[in-house]
């Protein structure tokens, strides 16, 4: 029987902007903080806060981008935190008057800032270490889907009496027997059948053989969610009597039921006599 088809799921607004704000807003709480514990210590000696004021904030830059953007790659998180690392230093020196943090800019300038890329590359390395450490490793599980049959619910089904098991019919396993190696085996069909379900299982048949090529992956992009849905061209049946796969050239023998056109092994529908998927009847 054929499974379920599954629908893709479409990936909502990606939100960074909201989360960008998240993060300078956090960046900046943590500059206020420090500021009111260097000013209520002030005989602190100017080195120790400067290497204590770059720590932290590569840390909350670096953790605040790990936990709000965890959904995003590597790349876009590391940007996103060093550039609001670099905020917050600058904020810092603003209101420090630029004994701490970096700053002030100034263009053309013709000596470099030792002091300040210095402090921006401790920074950056608080940063990294605080992105990578303590992460779990992650292990792959494969899940098996297993189809059941679907049933609806928009009538109510009508309990059929008891019936004896049918006598499994001796026929088909002797023609199952006599079948000659070399020429093709043709799919069992019930006497009900009409001629017409004989040409469409012949016709799939010679479908089911064109060889159709897998789905192309989508390429990624850095500022969208991957989806975890795919959809897959390949078609599986199973038998509802045995759960065993059925194709329309199985060499037990195929039989299509007329009314849910549900695939059954010739031999397990020469056991069970009738279609293992409950039907709805009239009363």
């Amino acid at each position: 029987m054929s499974e379920p088809s599954s629908t893709t799921l479409k990936p909502a607004g990606s939100g960074y902007p909201r989360k960008l704000v998240l993060l300078l807003l956090l960046q900046v709480a943590s500059v206020l903080g420090l500021l009111l514990l260097f000013r209520s210590n002030p005989q602190a000696g100017l080195l120790g806060m400067n290497l204590l004021a770059v720590l932290l904030l590569g840390m909350v830059s670096g953790f605040g981008a790990r936990f709000v953007l965890g959904k995003r790659n590597w790349f876009v998180r590391f940007v996103t935190a060093t550039a609001v690392l670099i905020i917050g230093l600058y904020i810092f020196g603003l209101l420090t008057h630029w004994l701490i943090g970096v700053g002030p800019v100034v263009f053309w300038n013709k000596t470099i800032d030792w002091a300040g890329l210095a402090k921006l590359l401790i920074g950056i390395s608080s940063q990294l270490l605080s992105m990578h450490v303590w992460r779990k490793r992650t292990t792959a599980t494969v899940v098996v889907p297993v189809s059941a049959p679907v049933v609806s619910t928009s009538m109510p089904l009508v309990a059929e009496p008891a019936r004896p098991a049918p006598r499994a019919n001796s026929r088909a396993k002797v023609r199952a027997k006599r079948k000659p190696s070399g020429q093709a085996h043709f799919p069992l069909f019930s006497p009900k059948s009409k001629p017409a379900a004989a040409k469409k299982a012949a016709k799939a048949q010679a479908n089911s053989k064109k060889v159709t090529k897998p789905p192309t992956k989508p390429r990624p992009s850095l500022f969208h969610h991957k989806p975890q849905v795919h959809l897959s061209k390949i078609e599986r049946h199973l038998c509802p009597y045995c759960l065993e796969p059925v194709t329309r050239n199985d060499t037990r023998g195929v039989v299509e039921c007329d009314i849910c056109h549900t695939l059954h092994h010739g031999d397990c529908w020469a056991i069970a006599g009738s279609c293992q998927v409950p039907h709805y009847t009239a009363v």
